[in-house]
Order: structure tokens, then C-alpha cells, then sequence
């Protein structure tokens, strides 16, 4: 009972650590002497557990050492792949943001309020998909609507001040 006690403070502790260390590697612009110190510090402390167990100067069982490093580990890793998802989250709004630019440009230099998904793309990316057009006025409803210019699909900028259909 006090091992398994032992191994779920352990852990959490190891978790909780892990996780803010994973934060301040996230975190970090560049590496300074006090970063990479503060960082060894912290994994040093599970080392030093099982230096301890391993001279047998400490009454835990071998399950009991290994939980705070493992917890470390899981906690450190955890905070590492969300920090990841969070890079690739951005990277993809960004991605967004600059074909919603690309769009408005084209659509302010040809002084068009509304054009065909088949123009828009002859015009910008023939790789875009009318799916893909479509997903993007749902994400920008403030900018595009959906329309049918010549009963073909299309979309509205609804920041023009300009009515020039482009079919």
C-alpha cells in the first residue's frame, strides 16, 4: 500500500515537472547557460533517486525510483507534442490568412465582387478544389459568401465596394 502510495506522488510529481519543464522549453528564444542549468538541474534530480536506490541507500522499491523520472518523461513529452500541435495549428491560420489575401487581391485588382471558383483559380491557384473554396468562405464569413456567378460556383467578396462580375 505505501508503494503504490509512493509511485502516485512520484509520478505526479514527475508529471507536474516534466510538464513545466516542457513549458520553459517551449518557451525559451535561445539557449543561455541559466536555461540549459535549470533544465539539467530538474532531470538531475530523477538521476540522483536512482543513484540513491542503486547504492541502496533508500528503502523504495525499484518501482517507486523509476515513477519520477517517468513521470518526468511523460510530462516533458506531453508538453512537447501540444506545443507541436499549437506550431502546426498556427502554421495552417497562417497558411489560411495568406490565400485569403491572395483572393482579395485578385479580386481588388480585377475590381470583381464576385467571381467563379473556375476564373478564381485560372486567376490564383489551379490547385485549389471547390471544396477547398468553399471550406474557406465557411471560415471567413465576414469576407465571402457563396455565389453562382453564370450558374457556375462562386463567391462574393463582401468587402467590395465594386459590383464587376467576374464569371
Amino acid at each position: 500500500m505505501q508503494d503504490s502510495i509512493v509511485i502516485v506522488g512520484a509520478t505526479s510529481l514527475g508529471l507536474l515537472v516534466g510538464w513545466m519543464t516542457g513549458k520553459v522549453f517551449v518557451q525559451l528564444r535561445e539557449f543561455t547557460p541559466k536555461a540549459v542549468t535549470s533544465i539539467l538541474v530538474v532531470m538531475g534530480g530523477a538521476g540522483v533517486a536512482v543513484i540513491f536506490h542503486l547504492l541502496n541507500h533508500s528503502g523504495l522499491s525499484s518501482q517507486a525510483v523509476w515513477a519520477y523520472p517517468i513521470g518526468l518523461l511523460v510530462g516533458f513529452g506531453a508538453c512537447e507534442i501540444r506545443a507541436a500541435l499549437e506550431r502546426k495549428k498556427v502554421a495552417r491560420d497562417h497558411e489560411r490568412d495568406q490565400i485569403k489575401i491572395t483572393i482579395e487581391n485578385c479580386l481588388r485588382i480585377r475590381e470583381y465582387s464576385i467571381i467563379s471558383f473556375e476564373r478564381l483559380r485560372r486567376h490564383t491557384n489551379e490547385g485549389w478544389s471547390d471544396e477547398f473554396l468553399k471550406e474557406l468562405i465557411q471560415f471567413y464569413p465576414a469576407d465571402f459568401a457563396p455565389a453562382t456567378p453564370d450558374h457556375k460556383p462562386g463567391l462574393r467578396w463582401l468587402r467590395s465596394t465594386r459590383i464587376t462580375p467576374g464569371t
